[in-house]
């Protein structure tokens, strides 16, 4: 054999034996799908139900399935051998109350295997009840309880739901009787819906005067639901509260009033008195009254904003009469009225400022003070005599943005009596006095400038131009040198009274005599 044919030959045995066989591929496990109650269910989902599931399985394979087997939590229910390359089966299954395992098993060459939760779910909702009562549910079907009285208008109904399904809703509805503004009965109806899903709820409503029917329904995921009747009737003893925060005086016959009125249950309507018996209790009707509605009465249908009802509106107000008189009643008919004194809300509080009043010269006073609250319309000062009552002098003043004032006054000559006088919005006037010595005040300028009288030992020692003529005992003032041809003296002359006589007719002897007095 040629030796080149002898290689060749040996490098393609040598090749073929290093080329791996070819084997065929062998076939996918078997291919699972379930669906539960006509709803695909994947592996790892949970299903919930009310009764037994319709469970369809569902396998495909490319050699014959030898065994498919359905299992509830780990037990074997039904077992099949298909012996075909397809298997469709619906079966359903009995479970008990609660979460269940279901699992598949398929084989052909190889095992496939589809797992998931079916949950089992024919009870209603369990309600725990912890406002307006508390309550542990020992049995699931009864009410809380079936009555329950209150002196309020507003409860609130808590509770907690237990369920093996989610709670998708929860809904309490309300029937009560109510009546029109003209008196006519009838009979209404609240709805409240919680959206789920609901673990814990809390519901407020709002309740009527008497009896108030109460129906708490929750439904879960699967439609099974839980229903409690209970009656809270409402009982109210207790009239309204009435706050007046502000009155402003618009006109001798027009007041704004602003303020608010509570009730426990439900404000019905609040109003101002008029008349002669304003503000009297009158048993019989026959008072003579007349009522301006501030809050119009409404039907008592159950209204939680009626609780708190604001006042803020211009009504009448009679004339010539320094009091209003307000007047609330509610649902329940418990009923009250109020006198309010115009003054309480039209009344400045006026202050003196010790440290800014008193004298700042002979006969001259300066005032400052501040007026706060009230509605102001005008303020004036007067400086009166204290012994006679007599007016020295008056000024009208302005006041700053803080309400305070400052003035000056002529005053008497030793005290003065400083009156402020403030008018309100009704024309009423408010007086204020008080009373300063000249001896001892020493106070501040209005304006912020101390004036301080000097001390003794500090005060400027004026030169004398007087001179004493020895014998007759009279003081003539000297002049300056510039004034004595203009001058004059008056001489109190014994027996004849007192001369007006020229200084120039006096002659030098009498300037010299007086320089000489000064010179000793």
């Amino acid at each position: 054999m040629d030796a080149r044919v002898a290689v060749a030959l040996a490098i393609a045995l040598l090749v073929a034996g290093a080329t791996p066989l070819v084997t065929a591929q062998s076939p996918p496990s078997p291919s699972i799908a379930v669906d539960v109650d006509a709803q695909p269910h994947d592996r790892d989902d949970v299903h919930h139900t009310r009764a037994d599931p319709l469970v369809r399985v569902q396998v495909t394979a490319q050699t014959p399935i030898s065994l498919v087997e359905v299992r509830v939590d780990g037990a074997t229910r039904h077992a099949f051998e298909p012996s075909s390359e397809r298997f469709d089966q619906s079966l359903i299954l009995d479970l008990s109350t609660g979460a269940h395992r279901l699992t598949v098993v398929a084989r052909a060459d190889g095992v496939a295997r589809h797992e998931s939760t079916v949950v089992l779910d024919d009870e209603a909702p369990i309600v725990n009840y912890s406002a307006p009562f508390e309550t542990t549910a020992t049995d699931p079907e009864e009410p809380p309880a079936e009555e329950l009285t209150v002196n309020r208008g507003n409860v609130t109904i808590n509770g907690t739901l237990t369920d093996l399904s989610a709670v998708d809703v929860v809904r309490v509805d309300t029937d009560y009787d109510y009546e029109t503004v003209g008196g006519a009965e009838r009979e209404g109806r609240k709805q409240h819906l919680v959206g789920g899903p609901v673990g814990n709820f809390s519901q407020p409503v709002a309740l009527g005067v008497g009896e108030n029917d109460l129906t708490v329904r929750a439904e879960d995921a699967v439609g099974n639901l839980r229903v409690h009747e209970f009656t809270i009737t409402v009982k109210d003893d207790t009239a309204p509260a009435l706050t007046v925060t502000d009155v402003e005086w618009v006109s001798p016959t027009r007041l704004h009033i602003e303020g608010y009125t509570t009730d426990n249950v439900q404000v019905q309507s609040v109003w101002l008195e008029s008349g002669k018996d304003a503000g009297e209790s009158d048993e019989n009707d026959t008072a003579d009254v007349t009522r301006h509605p501030l809050v119009f009465p409404e039907p008592t249908v159950p209204d939680p904003d009626r609780r708190n009802v604001t006042v803020d509106t211009t009504v009448y107000h009679p004339p010539d009469t320094d009091y209003v008189v307000l007047g609330a009643n509610d649902t329940a008919d418990n009923e009250q009225t109020w006198n309010y004194s115009l003054s309480e809300f039209l009344a400045p509080n006026v202050t003196v400022d010790d440290e800014r009043t008193g004298y700042v010269a002979d006969r001259r006073v300066a005032v400052g003070g501040q007026v706060t609250g009230g509605q102001v319309r005008g303020v004036s000062v007067e400086a009166l005599d204290p012994e006679t009552g007599r007016i020295v002098d008056i000024r009208s003043t302005d006041l700053g943005r803080n309400g305070s004032f400052a003035t000056r006054l002529d005053a008497a000559p030793d005290e003065t009596r400083i009156r402020v006088r403030v008018r309100d919005a009704s024309g009423a006037e408010h007086l204020t006095n008080v009373t300063v010595a000249a001896a001892s005040d020493t106070p501040s300028d209005p304006a912020g400038t101390p004036v301080e009288a000097p001390a003794e030992s500090e005060a400027p020692v004026e030169e004398s131009n007087e001179v004493r003529i020895p014998v007759v005992g009279i003081v003539v003032p000297v002049p300056q040198i510039g004034g004595v041809l203009a001058a004059s003296v008056t001489v109190p002359l014994p027996v004849v009274g007192p001369l007006d006589v020229p200084l120039v007719a006096v002659g030098v002897p009498l300037v010299l005599v007086g320089i000489g007095v000064r010179r000793l």
